[in-house]
């Protein structure tokens, strides 16, 4: 009587665990790691996304056409030579920079030197709308080459990292000025030259970048002066040979830019 009932509340556990479902639950898996959001604040104007090793800023157009010495400065910066305005302050972009693992090696000694630069390098795009469409292009399409004629080659862009100088500050009542060291690019909103300059944070690694008269805006490609754009860095060696993180429109080689100088479109 006692094996008859220990048999029967023994299959009515079975039973009962297979009514609730119990026994036929898979165990439970351990979610997937969560990808880190993009860091904001940290740089004023400035978002991080550490796993793509990008940064994202924002500015505008400031010439669509002419000769160019810059692709992109502040707002205060050489703006009259410059494809792009940003709004950035230079040593958050380079503090930024630093922070993706990049290291800075400056290299050019003056304005103009010839020679081709060595170095962790980045690719660069700029994004705007244009016509109800976005436009997405790497930053050497929007740069004419009049040597070769075509689009300036996908080389990417260097970081050399600026400079440190003392410059003189002139004092009321004082005969000889003061002398107060500055950080360069943050002297004169450099950031990414065509043109070598020892006072920028990304320069230009061709030996080309020693001549002033060859890189135009590409105005075939340009919207006209003061569109907003976003401004994306990306470290090269982080990104795969060929990928895009903005499915650049640029695949083919752009038309030449039209004649005339710099001015309005």
């Amino acid at each position: 009587m006692v094996r008859l009932l220990h048999g029967a509340a023994s299959g009515f556990l079975v039973l009962f665990l297979m009514g609730t479902g119990v026994s036929q639950e898979p165990p439970a898996e351990t979610p997937p790691p969560r990808k880190p959001a993009p860091i904001k604040g940290l740089f004023p104007g400035i978002e991080i996304d550490l796993e793509r090793k990008q940064l994202t800023m924002k500015g505008s157009i400031a010439i669509p056409r002419g000769l160019i010495e810059l692709f992109a400065c502040t707002p205060y910066g050489k703006t009259h030579e410059a494809v792009c305005a940003v709004e950035v302050q230079p040593e958050h972009l380079k503090a930024a920079l630093l922070l993706l693992g990049l290291k800075a090696k400056p290299q050019v000694n003056h304005l103009g030197e010839r020679k081709a630069l060595e170095g962790d390098r980045v690719k660069i795009w700029v994004v705007w709308e244009q016509d109800g469409m976005k436009k997405r292009y790497r930053a050497e399409k929007l740069i004419w080459d009049r040597s070769t004629n075509k689009p300036m080659e996908n080389v990417g862009w260097v970081f050399t990292g600026s400079r440190f100088l003392k410059v003189p500050i002139y004092v009321a009542d004082q005969e000889e000025p003061e002398e107060r060291e500055v950080f360069m690019a943050t002297e004169k909103g450099s950031l990414v030259t065509t043109y070598h300059d020892p006072d920028s944070i990304l320069d230009n690694p061709l030996e080309m970048g020693g001549d002033d008269t060859v890189y135009y805006a590409n105005d075939r490609l340009l919207p006209p002066r003061g569109t907003p754009i976003q401004f994306i860095i990306q470290a090269e060696k982080a990104a795969q040979k060929g990928s895009d993180p903005v499915n650049d429109d640029a695949k083919k080689s752009a038309p030449p830019p039209k004649k005339g100088e710099e001015g309005k479109k």
